[in-house]
């Protein structure tokens, strides 16, 4: 009986370690899971979305105004122009780090966006810098409208790269959603299977425990009776029959 009990208890600890590492396995994956989330699609989603919003932002300054107000304000356009060319290259140079950022895509607006800054952006702030206003007035309305045209492509293909993001974004929700439930299946398992073994070894303890009481229960009754010749419960060896040993 005893060698059964520690039976139980081994059964009850390996059950207890076995649902706890799972558990432990799961968060872990799970964390993962989650960081990748926010690494490959929430950043990485908010620095397009800030990338499309500075282009906007950009040739939207220029064509928003008139040629007067472009002269008088050239100064505040070219500080506020050059910050967001700063900021536009950091944006993309955080994005690109990683080498899930390199595909065709991707490569693509690299270049679309280096034309813009270069082409677009570099030559605006060099119409404002002009000491010539006649310059300034003729060329840098018909540069800004250039500069939008350029703007609207950026756009589309920023859309498109967002949208591979949120595909890909989705696709590794579904995969943490399927790994969760495997968990839950291999934890379901695992209890059911330790349960079964923790009732069987009951039933078997149990089952030890009645056994001789009913043996001696029978033997009791056969001698109040007056069955003075009932043959006597043989002795266990375990903790009951030593019980028994001393009572007898």
């Amino acid at each position: 009986m005893r060698a059964k009990v520690m039976a139980m208890i081994l059964v009850a600890g390996v059950l207890l370690l076995a649902s706890g590492g799972v558990g432990l396995l799961g968060l872990e994956r799970a964390d993962g899971r989650l960081q990748a989330l926010d690494r490959d699609g929430l950043q990485d989603v908010a620095r397009l979305q800030q990338i499309d919003q500075l282009v906007t932002r950009s040739h939207q300054m220029l064509t928003s105004r008139a040629p007067v107000e472009l002269l008088e304000q050239r100064g505040a356009l070219i500080t506020r122009l050059d910050d967001i060319e700063t900021s536009l290259d950091s944006l993309w140079s955080a994005y690109r780090e990683r080498a899930l950022n390199h595909g065709d895509k991707a490569d693509a607006f690299s270049d679309s966006l280096g034309t813009y800054l270069h082409e677009g952006m570099d030559q605006a702030l060099d119409l404002l810098g002009s000491e010539d206003n006649f310059r300034v007035f003729a060329d840098l309305p018909s540069h800004g409208e250039q500069m939008r045209d350029q703007g609207r492509e950026l756009s589309s293909q920023v859309n498109a790269l967002i949208k591979d993001k949120r595909e890909a974004a989705a696709t590794l929700a579904d995969e943490a959603s399927k790994a969760h439930q495997r968990m839950l299946t291999v934890l379901a398992a695992t209890l059911g299977v330790g349960l079964l073994l923790l009732c069987v070894l009951g039933g078997l303890i149990l089952r030890s425990l009645l056994r001789p009481l009913r043996t001696a229960e029978a033997f009791t009754l056969q001698i109040a009776a007056g069955n003075l010749a009932a043959e006597s419960p043989s002795r266990q060896r375990d903790e009951l029959g030593a019980c028994w040993m001393r009572w007898t």
